[in-house]
């Protein structure tokens, strides 16, 4: 998707896919260099809590073996339940 398609509150299929593209130029390494020193602690570890908290909230133990910390010999057929707080899985 160009950077000009993106946009944000005409209907749920558009706001995925520009939040899809949305993160995905976000997290170019080219951007990363530049913006990560930049970042005071609390900004990082902010950053951090949000995105570990949704990923705890929307993806099974199994989902974020696999698909967060690519681990390809994990099955999703675990309970399937969300993480949660007091799993280690997740920080």
């Amino acid at each position: 998707m160009d950077a000009r398609e993106i946009s944000f509150g005409w209907d749920r299929a558009t706001d995925e896919r520009s939040l899809a593209a949305f993160l995905q130029r976000f997290s170019r390494p080219a951007l990363l260099e530049a913006l990560l020193p930049r970042l005071s602690d609390p900004e990082i570890g902010d950053l951090v809590d949000h995105l570990s908290r949704l990923m705890r909230r929307h993806l099974s133990e199994g989902e974020y073996h696999r698909l967060f910390l690519f681990d390809p010999n994990q099955t999703d057929g675990s309970s399937g339940r969300p993480l949660t707080h007091t799993d280690d899985a997740c920080p």
